[in-house]
């Protein structure tokens, strides 16, 4: 695990890590990384961009796809993230 400015990185290829306080929009935490939106405890915020259908992985582990290109300093949330778990669920739902 390594430990950023006010955030968590859990694995070295995630491409989010996840907030551990309310981080105000504008603020940098790293000298390359600067937060677009406010970004509350446990959320999660973009590293680098991750384009449209890119995975967004977390805890090194693929929890998604960008469901329209994401900033680096975004929030990573449902307005952005299409969960495979989600799509999975509404595959066995139609079928």
């Amino acid at each position: 695990m390594k430990k950023l400015k006010n955030l968590i990185l859990l694995n070295e290829k995630d491409n989010v890590a996840v907030a551990t306080k309310r981080i105000d929009q504008n603020e940098r935490l790293q000298p390359d990384l600067l937060v677009k939106d406010r970004i509350k405890i446990g959320f999660k915020v973009a590293l680098n961009d991750i384009n449209k259908n890119e995975d967004v992985i977390k805890y090194g582990e693929v929890i998604g796809k960008a469901s329209k290109n994401i900033v680096q300093g975004e929030l990573v949330h449902t307005h952005n993230l299409a969960g495979l778990r989600g799509q999975a669920d509404k595959q066995i739902t139609q079928k």
